[in-house]
C-alpha cells in the first residue's frame, strides 16, 4: 500500500471546514491570509531597517531595480539546470541554495548598477515602450 505525503492536502468531499485548511499551497482562505500577514510583517520589518540602515540597504535597493532582470533569470535556472538535477534536495541544503541564490543575485545587480544605470531587460522594456533616457 502506498504512503500518502501528510504535506499533501486530498480532499475527497470538500465541507465547510475545508475552508480552513492552512496547508502550503492550498489556496484556501486560511493560508492566503497567513501568507498576507507573514509577506506584511516583513516587508515591515525592511522599512524599519531600511530607516535606520540606508546604506546597507543599497545593495536591496538595486536588486530591486533589475527585478525583471532577476525574475526572468530565475525562471530560466528554475527551468533548465534545476528541472533536470539529478538528486533532491533536503530541507537545509534547500535553504542553503536558495539563500546563495539570493546573494549572488544581490551581489551581481549591486556590480550591475555601479557600472549600468539599468538592468538589460528593463532596458529593452524602457525602449519597447518608447522612454528613452538621456
Amino acid at each position: 500500500e502506498l504512503e500518502q505525503d501528510p504535506l499533501v492536502l486530498e480532499v475527497t468531499e470538500p465541507d465547510a471546514w475545508w475552508l480552513l485548511n492552512a496547508a502550503g499551497h492550498s489556496h484556501l482562505p486560511a493560508w492566503m491570509l497567513g501568507t498576507l500577514g507573514f509577506g506584511l510583517f516583513v516587508t515591515g520589518l525592511c522599512l524599519v531597517v531600511a530607516d535606520r540602515l540606508p546604506r546597507a540597504n543599497l545593495p536591496l535597493d538595486r536588486a530591486g531595480q533589475l527585478a525583471l532582470t532577476l525574475y526572468v533569470a530565475h525562471l530560466l535556472l528554475l527551468r533548465w539546470p534545476m528541472q533536470n538535477w539529478p538528486w533532491g534536495f533536503s530541507l537545509t541544503e534547500a535553504v542553503l541554495l536558495t539563500a546563495a541564490g539570493f546573494l549572488i543575485a544581490v551581489a551581481c545587480s549591486h556590480l550591475w548598477r555601479l557600472r549600468f544605470s539599468q538592468g538589460p531587460l528593463e532596458t529593452v522594456l524602457r525602449q519597447a515602450g518608447g522612454r528613452h533616457r538621456a
